[in-house]
């Protein structure tokens, strides 16, 4: 898979996990009070949320790991991912989904599908900042991995001393120990 081919998956993986915890902040900003959060979660068809949560760090952890890996793959070229182009992309996913998503519960929920204004203006506005923090991290992550493969394939500066002690041990070894070869015959014996 190359490394074009990574990126994709790994907008995706940072969306749905900013998606989730965007989610949760909204909910807390634009409705405070614990109890009534509660009981707005609990008619509006949130009860998978807790699920939601640990896939949203396994999409987490994931997509951290498949930022890595662009950016190890793009070794010494360019940082493979730009801030910019990430952080328009997983916004839009991100708030697609949180509107969508808020419809669709309320609908499976059976109540009204109505959402607060309050509740959408807050509930964008975190998508479209914690998507803005998901491209932050996600660039960071390339760009140190991009660092680590650049350190991996050049060679150290004290290397090069090494490098040279090794080649004369290894031309002195094989060279002969005599000049001359040696034969089965010696010198004349003293009579």
């Amino acid at each position: 898979m190359t490394r074009r081919h990574l990126i994709r998956p790994t907008l995706a993986l940072f969306a749905a996990a900013g998606l989730v915890g965007a989610h949760v902040v909204a909910y807390g900003i634009a409705l405070p009070d614990a109890a009534v959060r509660s009981a707005v979660l609990r008619m509006t068809g949130h009860g998978y949320f807790s699920a939601a949560v640990v896939v949203a760090t396994v999409a987490g952890i994931f997509g951290s790991a498949a930022a890595a890996a662009v950016g190890f793959r793009g070794g010494r070229r360019a940082p493979p991912i730009r801030w910019r182009a990430a952080g328009p992309r997983i916004a839009l996913v991100q708030v697609g989904a949180f509107c969508v998503l808020e419809f669709a519960e309320r609908a499976a929920a059976g109540g009204p599908v109505s959402l607060s204004p309050k509740l959408l203006a807050v509930g964008v506005a975190v998508q479209i900042v914690l998507a803005a923090v998901a491209a932050i991290v996600l660039v960071l992550i390339a760009r140190v991995a991009t660092l680590a493969a650049r350190a991996w394939t050049q060679p150290l500066p004290w290397t090069r001393p090494i490098r040279r002690v090794v080649a004369l041990v290894d031309a002195s070894l094989r060279q002969p120990p005599f000049a001359a070869p040696l034969s089965a015959r010696g010198p004349p014996s003293p009579r």
